[in-house]
């Protein structure tokens, strides 16, 4: 039984979803837009996006993707972020242990020597004794400690001397990683469990003990993992951090004044909704019509729509559209030729010549060959023709940013969280690639870098406008 299947079973209040964001990246976000759309049907309000675990006191470097969904009416605001601890913030007060090559390090248990310090140590050792558990590694070999006591957090492996490595400096490029006292710690992952020379101890010759990768993971003290040394670090890499946990927690606990909180929840099905509304309403005659999926356009007007790129909009534009509605023959591809101008006519000549008398244009990768189209063309023309993706060029992100309450010029990532926020405008099922496209082309005519806001389909759901100084209350 899948996480779907439990959810449509039980039909919980809320639903907490965590992943890597490759889940997302790696199919343009369908499978998490089709479990949206799965859960919105189910009459849930969804929320998802990337979260930065060490903005909620997780002293790691660790990205995640984070779906939240509820059907009580309640919203997603997530909980104040409380900032930053630093590596040595989180294991300063463990022991120090007794390094000796070859020799066991560390015990399954001992005692604490110092007091905690600090917020979060406090908080680890909450409800504790004297005893401290798991606070062991594996043995270091002597090669590696005499390695690692010349280590600094900047140290790559290519900078250790070539009769000192085990390994072809260029393929293992990172094997061996000193993590920053005073910075975040790498990820911790399941590969702790095999070597854990990414996560060697910032001041000792030896890799981070069970302890201390718990700490990292802001495992309480009070926790214990089951099994072998091995299977506990197993156990902590492959683990949500409970404080990312406890973040997400608290965004979909239940709330009292569910009716005000309950508009929030249903913004993103609106915006699509609205997006729908827009794409369709624009006239056959018109040539914005060109530039969307799913509403009936010949093959070849959304071909002239990706070779003319940026020069696809106006009067001149509209024009070459209505000539090509039709299959691609001698007689049109004159035609076509002969209206266009410039560097248009350069790229419909040469682009469109191989395919002419070609028949079937819905072959997307034919026709990506036959009009030797880059890749990003290529991409364009299959959602045109409906084929599933998102189209994270600037034009949309920008739409996407806005609506997010960002500004695109200062909005960082945006290949992974641009793609996210797209993803939640685009949503999935049958009229998801119209709303690709309807998005795009806002962007491209509407919401410029100077956005025209009193043109826009989205402005009453847009922070970018509501918030600007002529239309606030």
């Amino acid at each position: 039984m899948g996480y779907m299947d439990v959810v449509e079973a039980l039909h919980p209040r809320a639903v907490i979803m965590e992943n890597v964001p490759d889940m997302g990246l790696s199919d343009d976000f369908r499978v998490l837009r089709t479990i949206e759309a799965k859960l919105e049907g189910l009459g849930y309000a969804v929320e998802y996006q990337i979260v930065e675990a060490w903005r909620y006191g997780v002293p790691q470097h660790r990205r995640r993707l984070i779906l939240l969904a509820r059907r009580d009416g309640g919203g997603f605001a997530w909980p104040k972020q409380t900032g930053r601890v630093s590596l040595m913030e989180a294991i300063g007060d463990l022991p120090e242990l007794v390094v000796e090559p070859r020799e066991a390090i560390g015990a399954r248990v001992m005692s604490y020597d110092k007091r905690p310090v600090g917020k979060f140590q406090k908080i680890m050792r909450t409800s504790v004794g004297s005893e401290l558990h798991d606070h062991w590694t594996r043995r270091v070999r002597l090669d590696d400690y005499q390695v690692f006591l010349s280590m600094t957090p900047e140290t790559l492996y290519s900078d250790i001397p070539a009769d000192q490595r085990r390994y072809t400096a260029d393929t293992f490029t990172d094997k061996y990683k000193r993590l920053d006292p005073e910075g975040l710690s790498r990820t911790i992952t399941a590969h702790i469990a095999k070597d854990g020379y990414w996560y060697i101890h910032p001041t000792q010759p030896r890799t981070l003990t069970v302890r201390e990768a718990a700490r990292v993971q802001t495992f309480p003290d009070s926790f214990r993992f089951a099994g072998t040394r091995s299977d506990a670090f197993r156990q902590i890499g492959n683990a949500v951090p409970p404080r990312l946990a406890q973040a997400a927690a608290i965004t979909v606990r239940p709330v009292e004044d569910s009716e005000a909180s309950s508009l929030e929840s249903r913004r993103w099905a609106d915006i699509r909704e609205a997006i729908d509304g827009w794409a369709t309403a624009i006239p056959r005659s018109d040539g914005r019509r060109s530039h969307l999926a799913g509403v009936g356009v010949r093959p070849l007007r959304h071909l002239v729509v990706v070779l003319l790129g940026a020069q696809g909009h106006g009067r001149a534009a509209t024009n070459l559209y209505q000539l090509a509605d039709g299959p691609l023959d001698k007689k049109r591809y004159a035609a076509l030729v002969g209206a266009a101008k410039g560097r248009a006519r350069d790229r419909l000549q040469s682009q469109l010549e191989q395919l002419v008398d070609r028949g079937n244009l819905n072959d997307i990768q034919a026709v990506s060959d036959g009009a030797n189209l880059t890749s990003s063309q290529a991409k364009l023309y299959g959602v045109l023709r409906g084929e599933d993706g998102l189209l994270a060029g600037a034009a949309a992100l920008r739409v996407a940013t806005r609506l997010h309450g960002m500004d695109p010029s200062t909005a960082a990532n945006t290949h992974t969280d641009g793609k996210a926020r797209l993803a939640r405008l685009v949503g999935a099922g049958e009229g998801a690639m119209r709303r690709m496209t309807a998005v795009r082309l806002i962007g491209s005519t509407i919401c410029l870098k100077d956005p025209l806001c009193g043109e826009c389909p989205l402005s009453k759901f847009c922070p970018t406008f509501t918030n600007a100084p002529q239309h606030r209350s």
